[in-house]
């Protein structure tokens, strides 16, 4: 069960927000550069990915694939893995359970 924001008062009495029972994520380099460049409110297509990473497509599959494997990234058309001929026309788009921890993620790397 995940607490999202949980807004309190400490000590000096300033108020201040905190995340309670959050996952630890961890992702490596590539990884973290594809979530980088989906935008977390309208998502990205394959292509925008592919321009702003700079990864081989081929490459870049594969990390998605392992993104959605995960459960961290959805595509529209659903589909269970994006093949390189598709990736072009795929938008990519964050899972929203997963969006807090993976900004979390994304801040502390």
């Amino acid at each position: 069960m995940q607490t999202p924001f949980v807004t309190c008062c400490n000590r000096s009495g300033r108020w201040k927000s905190r995340l309670y029972n959050m996952k630890k994520i961890k992702l490596s380099g590539r990884e973290l550069a594809v979530l980088r460049a989906i935008d977390f409110g309208n998502g990205a297509s394959g292509l925008e990915i592919e321009e702003k990473t700079r990864i081989v497509p081929e490459e870049l599959v594969e990390v998605v694939n392992g993104l959605m494997e995960a459960g961290y990234i959805e595509t529209n058309p659903p589909t269970q893995s994006v093949t390189l001929e598709a990736l072009g026309s795929t938008q990519v788009e964050v899972n929203p359970g997963y969006a807090q921890e993976l900004k979390v993620t994304i801040r502390r790397s």
